[in-house]
């Protein structure tokens, strides 16, 4: 350096002196995050067993139709973050239908909600299935309740379809025929009723997958650093 040209040898000792470095911090990077995820320890809430010969028709963007289907939940003691949930839901179309999925706060007092997520739309067809939602480790409270709910609420794309039902589970039934997305008209006239949802929660959050990348990134750092260490 310094206005001398470096030789081939010179050149690739360098460059592998900054692989070397950036391996090292990787590593250090990948370690400090090790440190500070902690290990899940999730539950899942199976709020009862389907009854696939029960269901709801019709949420759709039809006049008549509903426009959302919840369920109000409760978070148990202790697993506060809330992974995905699902809606065991029926086509009656066999076409391509969209709609959204949300959680909500929810106020018993008031019968309102305050939506604290909604996913992207989703694409819906075939006969009886699930629908789940990936929430990204959305933290709730303890003891607090919810409502996890389908929208076709701001969707123009026509749809027909139907929420599974069945009984077993305190929480209640909701559905909303007017509103917004993020503010249904609540109505709850099928009150002994529940849906076939099910939620994922646990203690801890789920390591995303560009965390986990950034992890293996590190090792594949350190083994770089500790390859080049033998062969100097």
């Amino acid at each position: 350096m310094h206005g001398k040209n470096l030789s081939a040898v010179e050149y690739r000792r360098a460059n592998l002196k900054k692989i070397s470095l950036f391996g090292v911090m990787f590593g250090f990077m990948a370690l400090t995050l090790i440190s500070v995820i902690q290990p899940v320890q999730a539950s899942t809430i199976h709020l009862s067993t389907p009854n696939i010969g029960t269901h709801l028709y019709e949420l759709g963007t039809a006049a008549g139709d509903d426009k959302a289907y919840g369920q109000i939940f409760t978070v148990p003691t202790g697993n506060d973050f809330l992974y995905d949930f699902s809606f065991l839901i029926t086509d009656r179309t066999g076409t391509n239908l969209q709609l959204t999925g949300n959680i909500a706060s929810w106020d018993p007092s008031t019968s309102t909600s305050s939506l604290l997520f909604t996913s992207d739309i989703q694409t819906v067809s075939g006969g009886a299935h699930p629908v789940s939602f990936n929430t990204n480790n959305l933290q709730l409270v303890d003891g607090q309740q919810y409502v996890a709910y389908l929208s076709v609420l701001g969707i123009t794309q026509p749809a027909d379809l139907g929420v599974l039902m069945y009984g077993g589970y305190s929480g209640g039934f909701l559905y909303a025929d007017s509103g917004t997305n993020g503010s249904p008209t609540w109505l709850t006239d099928y009150s002994g009723l529940n849906a076939a949802f099910t939620a994922d929660l646990g203690s801890a959050p789920v390591p995303e997958p560009g965390t986990m990348m950034l992890l293996g990134a590190g090792f594949l750092g350190l083994a770089v650093y500790g390859k080049r260490r033998k062969s100097a």
